[in-house]
């Protein structure tokens, strides 16, 4: 059942919030719409946490002003992390939140801002912000180089449903996507909320950049867009919804995926094949999201190609940086998923036998299913080949 949002009640409520938060909380004015309302955006952040280790989240709402029901599953979010049972996500997450992006538009119900535009539409690049909301949402997103982008929608269906934007480039990224969204139609199936089947990854087409597609693009950020039912929910309906999709995502902040190094959202890994990886190293979350980006803006210099079986017991990758006046100063490292059941028995690197070192030698991990190692190759020049050595467990 359509609602418009009440404009002033929702300024109220978020001021609630800002008081609630106490020093966890800041609020920000990055600007104003077309008819002069502010465009207010919110820091959350647990205040005694040392800042360069936390991941980075962009929440926004409102894109289009007459789908009120994303700015309502957006203040739910904020009062969970804020007041409630979330709150214990803020020792390692801080969440960049701008609920309201485009106020005119929700005020009088339409979709679009005063100019007549779509913001949603509306972050192609530099020259294709037209509009002063989305100029403002985009410098403060882009400063803040976040690691997962979530933009909150609704619309007129019988079944919620999610958006990958874009399509993703690496099979890890789509196997992480599908498996993220089945996460999220579990959890609002279990509370009687229909989604359509997973993984119901609908992608944009390429000329349309989304905030949240332009986030992947730029920061390997992982972008994903909800719709919550609003043909058959009530406005309290809708809101549980949405936060139930959007909070799925936000609680990987303290999750160490299958197959990653260290906690965090699923990012890391910017390369991929079916059995190897290249992916960013760091000592905190800082160092391995500024590692990530400038691998991930330089993607296209490097291939990585798949493990070759030479011998039953003996396996050779090479990694190539395919345009050789650029090679990554730091923080590169090669991933390789070999089945269970098997033991490295030693890891050479262009000839050079490795020690079993997090810090320029190799890592070792286990689960149910594989054997992940994880190569130092912050030294990558040109061609790079890894001999490795494997034997029965």
């Amino acid at each position: 059942m359509h609602t418009p949002l009440d404009y002033d009640a929702a300024i109220v409520e978020l001021d609630r919030l800002v008081t609630a938060g106490g020093e966890n909380v800041r609020k920000t004015v990055i600007g104003s719409s077309l008819d002069g309302r502010p465009l207010v955006m919110l820091d959350i952040l647990e205040s005694n946490v040392d800042e360069t280790d936390v991941q980075r989240a962009v929440l926004t709402a409102g894109h289009h002003g007459m789908e009120p029901g994303g700015v309502r599953g957006c203040l739910k979010v904020l009062s969970w992390l804020i007041e409630g049972n979330g709150r214990s996500l803020l020792d390692c997450l801080h969440l960049r939140c701008i609920p309201m992006v485009n106020p005119d538009g929700l005020v009088i119900d339409n979709a679009r801002n005063a100019h007549g535009a779509n913001l949603d539409m509306n972050y192609q690049d530099e020259d294709g912000l037209t509009e002063p909301e989305s100029k403002a949402v985009w410098k403060a997103v882009s400063e803040f180089q976040p690691d997962a982008a979530i933009d909150m929608h609704n619309y007129a269906a019988t079944h919620s449903s999610v958006y990958i934007h874009p399509r993703n480039e690496t099979p890890e990224d789509e196997e992480i996507a599908g498996r993220i969204v089945k996460r999220m139609y579990d959890r609002c199936a279990k509370h009687d909320f229909p989604m359509w089947e997973p993984p119901w990854l609908e992608n944009y087409p390429a000329n349309v950049i989304s905030l949240c597609h332009r986030c992947y693009q730029e920061f390997h950020a992982f972008p994903i867009v909800t719709e919550t039912n609003e043909a058959q929910f009530e406005p309290e309906e809708e809101a549980e919804c949405g936060f139930l999709m959007a909070s799925t995502v936000l609680d990987l902040a303290a999750e160490t995926w299958p197959g990653h190094l260290d906690s965090g959202f699923p990012v890391q890994s910017v390369k991929s094949g079916y059995t190897t990886s290249l992916y960013a190293r760091g000592k905190t979350a800082t160092e391995r999201r500024a590692n990530r980006i400038e691998l991930w803006q330089h993607r296209d210099y490097l291939e990585v190609r798949d493990i070759w079986p030479e011998t039953a017991n003996r396996y050779r990758v090479v990694l190539e940086a395919v345009k050789g006046y650029w090679t990554p100063r730091q923080g590169a490292g090669l991933r390789l998923r070999f089945p269970n059941g098997r033991t490295v028995r030693a890891v050479e690197r262009d000839g050079i036998e490795l020690e079993e070192s997090p810090l320029d030698g190799y890592q070792v991990r286990t689960d149910s299913c594989s054997t992940y190692l994880y190569i130092d190759m912050s030294y990558l020049y040109g061609c790079t080949d890894v001999i490795v050595y494997l034997q029965e467990a």
